[in-house]
């Protein structure tokens, strides 16, 4: 199991199927450059992997989806956290905050949520949440994203301020 971090934590997932994938990476971005948070990313240890290990070529056709999730199942069958723990391998020692970035798991979420942390799920307030069945019982703040950026990154400023 991952160890439980003290430090200031944010989760992020995307809720609805609308959610453009560049929500996120606003998101992301706005939390490293304007507040300092040091990102790691599940999904993104998931594609690297892909890529090395099943030449996985950035497509996200069904093939390529079938790809990364069968590469997805490997890992959690040796262990729920494995991509979460290859994930915060990449996080500095000396970070002072930490954004998990793209999540999908309820044990994610609960490591942001043990850890002391918040989740954030993004929408654009339309469509199946998708992470429904997994935040079932979790904490976290759902943001809608219907207005412009500036909109978006001032609510995620004050979820920020909840935490640090």
């Amino acid at each position: 199991m991952t160890a439980i971090t003290r430090k200031p934590i944010i989760g992020l997932c995307r809720g609805d199927i609308a959610t453009p994938p560049g929500c996120n990476a606003t998101v992301s971005r706005f939390l490293r450059d304007a507040h300092g948070f040091s990102v790691a990313s599940p999904m993104q240890a998931v594609m690297q992997a892909a890529r090395r290990l099943a030449g996985w070529d950035d497509s996200m056709d069904e093939r390529g989806l079938a790809t990364l999730d069968r590469m997805c199942r490997s890992g959690r069958a040796c262990d729920e956290d494995y991509w979460l723990n290859l994930a915060m391998r990449g996080i500095p020692k000396d970070a002072e905050r930490i954004l998990l970035d793209d999540l999908f798991f309820r044990n994610e979420y609960m490591f942001v949520v043990r850890g002391g942390g918040v989740v954030i799920r993004l929408s654009e307030g339309r469509g199946i949440m998708a992470s429904d069945d997994e935040l079932k019982g979790v904490p976290h703040v759902d943001i809608e994203w219907i207005g412009d950026e500036r909109d978006l990154l001032g609510k995620v400023a004050q979820v920020v301020d909840m935490v640090v």
